[in-house]
């Protein structure tokens, strides 16, 4: 099946197909069926919430990452898993440049700007269609 509502569920299968153990937590049972779908491990839960993050056993866990888009749930969630697990690297997402400092200062040890990713994607997708239309462009002067 394809991934197709949620950043979440495509990041737990690239990581699941590089051999590694996933486990996805969400709020939205949608998603939750949906990653089931897809075959990966998934919890019904609120992150933010201390209980289910210890079910979760996210002390065991290799890595932890929070694809929220709400800054105010994704610094609550760093902070506890941060709090539960000093020890284990918390990749965040930053839906804003302003806040991807904040996370790292409050302990998420990577964060995604995504303002500065979706920049980056479309300059490269633009000069891709560019070099093309300069090749094609020039072989349809070279062939008269």
């Amino acid at each position: 099946r394809r991934c197709r509502k949620s950043s979440q569920c495509l990041t737990a299968r690239m990581l699941r197909d590089t051999g590694s153990s996933v486990t996805v937590l969400d709020i939205d049972a949608a998603l939750v069926r949906e990653a089931e779908g897809n075959g990966l491990d998934a919890i019904l839960g609120d992150a933010t919430q201390t209980p289910i993050l210890e079910h979760a056993h996210i002390d065991g866990a290799k890595a932890i990452v929070t694809a929220v888009p709400d800054y105010n749930v994704t610094q609550s969630i760093v902070s506890i898993c941060k709090h539960l697990a000093p020890e284990v690297p918390v990749f965040a997402r930053a839906r804003y440049h302003v806040h991807s400092d904040e996370l790292g200062i409050i302990g998420a040890d990577h964060v995604v700007d995504e303002e500065e990713t979706v920049g980056f994607r479309l300059g490269e997708m633009v000069a891709h269609y560019l070099f093309i239309e300069t090749q094609e462009s020039d072989e349809g002067h070279s062939n008269r």
